[in-house]
């Protein structure tokens, strides 16, 4: 049986694509202040390792900051795009893997736009481009998907 490229494989392909690039900077050093650095993740999940981005965060935000605040964001970006990618690299043909996309896209681009200590990191604007992009391929997808008979 012969398969075909169609615009909904090339479109979950390039959702793969960006979702790959999105949780590669999850672990890449995201705050940097002279020799402090360190990644979300790292600081989601070890955050008594990275006693000198709570210093830097704090000093910035003010002394009521806590990893608490900022917590939900990143941890819904990191498992969406780990789901996202799973769906759109083995179950392109179901609706729900664009879709799933779309949402952690739009997940991403509220986090990072309604986080403050988000937005202090040196990274910022590729991760908000990142999961801006990533909504629109997912959106795109989405109407492909629709459009195909």
């Amino acid at each position: 049986m012969k398969k075909s490229i169609t615009r909904v494989n090339i479109g979950c392909f390039a959702c793969a694509l960006v979702l790959v690039l999105l949780l590669i900077t999850q672990f890449v050093p995201f705050w940097q202040d002279g020799e402090m650095s360190a990644s979300i993740s790292s600081y989601v999940w070890f955050p008594e390792d990275n006693k000198a981005v709570t210093t830097y965060l704090k000093n910035y935000l003010g002394s009521d900051f806590t990893v608490g605040n900022m917590v939900a964001g990143p941890v819904v970006l990191l498992v969406g795009s780990a789901v996202s990618l799973f769906m759109c690299l083995f179950m392109q043909k179901q609706w729900i893997a664009p879709i799933i996309t779309a949402v952690t896209g739009l997940a991403g681009t509220i986090g990072y736009l309604a986080t403050p200590a988000l937005q202090l990191g040196s990274l910022w604007g590729l991760h908000l481009g990142l999961c801006i992009l990533l909504l629109g391929l997912a959106a795109v997808t989405i109407w492909w998907k629709a459009n195909t008979k």
